[in-house]
């Protein structure tokens, strides 16, 4: 059985056809058939076939009595196909050598049913190219998992991007539609992607589309075809209860409505899914919108052809504006909430929300909660979210710290996934589409990126641990216990085990809320490649002057975090990796220089409780603090002692 059949539809192509079967048989992976259907030609293709196929066995030729149009052409090639997965190839099309190669290696390592491979090239007549490198705009690096709804509402009719499981297609009796005029890939296409869980997307070697003049793909009437078998296939998943979330208004848009029976068609098909596009317009390009308003206010082609423009015009004035500012207010759930609590940040408020809004992964809203600041903040959100319609603001009506403006954050995010950014620090292009991809991908609650440190004075990036807390995570998720921003989480997994940051506190709020997640969570993937960066700056909380109140802080936390490992009864290793967190930071506080006396008598008298309220104390302790390496630590109990004794 051949890893992959290659069905290549043939329809008087002569001039093209030894080229394309030429970039087939020279691919890396030499494990192939290819299924050649002469699609009745009147030219010389059937003879190119038939001289090919006597000099390599791996071509088959099957020959049609009539002329049935691609889409059957394709389905009779199935039926015979026996390959594990299957490749549709354009015969005036063709491929680069790796590229089957790079399809099955992906199919095999992540066990789709569908891969997906963004990278083609657009050659025309002229011998002028377009390079379109990462197809879909979520996907600009890397690969990707993604839910079939966000790959539909982008995907075109480009069946040749895709490498289908045989046995997938079978089982599910995905085929193509009847028809000749082009635009059969649309309902072949978009079946397989909706009866998939998620979609695999990556951008490898490239895929050459030969777009001919006069070809069915650049005539104006190919449009009105792709809404035709759209339609159909809206029809067949509606029956199959998979229905669309959105519509692909761009296909009626570019029909070319020249009698009164096509704009029929398309205003009754428009009648019908009217109240699922207007409840979800942040969806639609803003001409989608124009174009819907204006076919369901004209029942007549030639009303609608005198005043489509003047409607575009005054919808444009009038929908531009508004828009926007409504746009927030519209119950349509975005793939990812990122909350971002700001108090007098406005020094470093526009870098972060460029990092943030310049995602490579476009679907998400970004939740800002000003904590009353006094600052310039407010007047730099509100330029934000007049120029960006994902921006949404929450005002607090007094400064309640940064724990109740996260709070506020979660109760707010309508997204399946959500994240934390604080708003002087910034995150890379891909981060939460690469933190998306492992969450889907394993199926965790949580998934992890990279902590990195940004020094403004030194302009310098570093890790500040002296281990790699992520490789930590991966041997045990209990050293999630701080760098909780740098993560994504399940919004029903935060708001079914009520997790939330305990108000009150100005200093160590993060861990409670990690340690607690990390114990609930089901998994932790970590991704190493997604950076979040971590702003010192010089006049934050975290670096200014050392009071008494860190140490209360950070000893009120102790006490929720050691209630929380009491409550949940955590496993021994669980418990002594937090424990040892806690012991760590206090006994920092105590070995602190150049600090008042009173503090370092804080954190020794906070230190003395911890130890008191160790689960096992000969089964903890004596790990942590009489290991012939922890130096430091015997100087720190010998301050505990002295402390203590004064």
């Amino acid at each position: 059985m051949p890893a992959i059949s290659v069905i290549i539809p043939v329809h008087n192509s002569e001039s093209f056809l030894e080229r394309c079967l030429d970039s087939v048989f020279r691919q890396t992976l030499s494990d192939l058939e290819i299924v050649c259907v002469d699609d009745a030609s009147t030219d010389g293709s059937a003879a190119i076939l038939s001289k090919i196929a006597s000099e390599d066995s791996r071509l088959r030729v099957i020959s049609l009595d009539e002329n049935v149009g691609a889409g059957l052409a394709r389905n009779e090639g199935l039926e015979v196909s026996r390959g594990d997965y299957v490749f549709f190839l354009d015969s005036d099309d063709w491929m680069d050598p790796d590229y089957l190669e790079s399809m099955y290696s992906h199919a095999l390592a992540t066990g789709q049913d569908v891969v997906v491979n963004a990278n083609y090239i657009e050659e025309f007549a002229d011998q002028s190219i377009s390079k379109k490198s990462g197809r879909f705009r979520f996907v600009k690096e890397g690969e990707g998992y993604y839910p079939p709804y966000q790959v539909q509402r982008r995907f075109m009719c480009s069946l040749w991007t895709r490498l289908y499981r045989r046995g997938f297609l079978n089982d599910n009796n995905i085929r193509f539609l009847p028809g000749k005029g082009g635009g059969e890939d649309v309902y072949f296409v978009g079946l397989a992607e909706m009866l998939q869980e998620k979609s695999f997307i990556f951008c490898g070697p490239f895929y050459h589309y030969y777009n001919a003049e006069g070809s069915l793909s650049r005539s104006q009437n190919i449009w009105f075809q792709c809404f035709k078998y759209y339609k159909a296939l809206y029809e067949e998943l509606k029956d199959r209860s998979r229905p669309l979330d959105t519509i692909q208004v761009f296909f009626m848009r570019r029909s070319n409505l020249d009698t009164q029976s096509k704009y029929d068609e398309v205003r009754e098909f428009l009648l019908e899914v009217s109240d699922l596009i207007r409840s979800n317009p942040r969806k639609y390009d803003f001409s989608d919108l124009v174009f819907v308003d204006s076919v369901l206010e004209c029942r007549d082609l030639e009303d609608f052809k005198a005043n489509y423009k003047s409607n575009y015009i005054v919808s444009f004035v009038k929908r531009h504006a508004s828009f926007k500012r409504s746009v927030s207010q519209i119950k349509c759930s975005p793939s990812i909430s990122v909350i971002i609590p700001v108090f007098n940040t406005e020094a470093w408020l526009d870098r972060c929300l460029e990092s943030v809004l310049g995602q490579s992964f476009q679907d998400i809203e970004v939740i800002c909660v000003d904590d009353c600041s006094t600052d310039g903040s407010w007047e730099v959100l509100q330029k934000w979210s007049e120029k960006d319609n994902r921006v949404i603001i929450i005002s607090l009506p007094e400064n309640r710290g940064v724990s109740a403006a996260r709070n506020a954050g979660i109760d707010a995010a309508r997204a399946p996934y959500l994240g934390f950014v604080d708003s002087d620090d910034t995150v890379d292009k891909f981060f939460y589409a690469r933190l998306l991809s492992a969450a889907l991908n394993e199926g965790s609650d949580i998934s992890k990126g990279r902590h990195l440190n940004y020094d403004p004075i030194s302009d310098r990036t570093y890790q500040q641990d002296v281990f790699d807390l992520n490789d930590k995570i991966r041997g045990h998720k209990a050293w999630f216990y701080f760098s909780f921003y740098s993560a994504l989480y399940k919004t029903e997994f935060i708001r079914g085990n009520d997790l939330r940051f305990m108000e009150g506190l100005s200093h160590f709020e993060d861990p409670i809320f990690s340690i607690k997640a990390a114990i609930r969570a089901n998994k932790i993937a970590v991704v190493d490649n997604a950076d979040y960066y971590y702003t010192q700056r010089p006049d934050s909380m975290m670096r200014g002057g050392f009071t008494k109140r860190h140490v209360s802080d950070l000893h009120a936390a102790a006490q929720s975090i050691l209630d929380i490992l009491e409550n949940e009864r955590v496993s021994d290793d669980h418990y002594r990796i937090v424990y040892s967190f806690l012991t760590r930071e206090l006994i920092g506080w105590c070995e602190k220089l150049f600090v008042d006396d009173s503090i370092t008598t804080e954190a020794a008298l906070a230190l003395v409780d911890l130890i008191h309220r160790c689960r096992d104390p000969h089964k903890f302790i004596p790990f942590y603090f009489l290991d012939k390496k922890q130096d430091s630590m015997k100087i720190a109990i010998k301050a505990v002692r002295k402390k203590t004794n004064a």
